[in-house]
């Protein structure tokens, strides 16, 4: 199995968490915009400013991460032996003996 940060399922998550992000910013934009009051466009602002702080660290992030990252080749791949695979089940090789 590859690293997490380095293989392509890091790239995944980094993408859904940055679709999550850009979600979320038009939601807060909405309720800014359906609610006057000082205080609610306050928290709203502030909810909203940190979401864009947030999806631009994210981008940043998935930017960085390579497409396409090459499997490492330190490891020689695992081969299992024949004997070792289980074929059928218990009850079908008792019922054959």
């Amino acid at each position: 199995m590859d690293p997490w940060p380095h293989s392509e399922a890091g790239r995944f998550h980094r993408g859904i968490s940055l679709a999550v992000a850009f979600v979320a910013a038009p939601i807060l934009a909405a309720a800014a915009l359906r609610n006057h009051a000082p205080l609610e466009l306050t928290v709203l602002g502030a909810a909203l400013l940190l979401v864009a702080l947030m999806v631009w660290r994210l981008h940043a992030a998935f930017r960085a991460a390579p497409a396409n990252f090459p499997v490492p080749t330190t490891a020689p791949p695992l081969r299992i032996p024949a004997e070792s695979l289980r074929v059928g089940y218990r009850k079908d090789r008792e019922a054959k003996r």
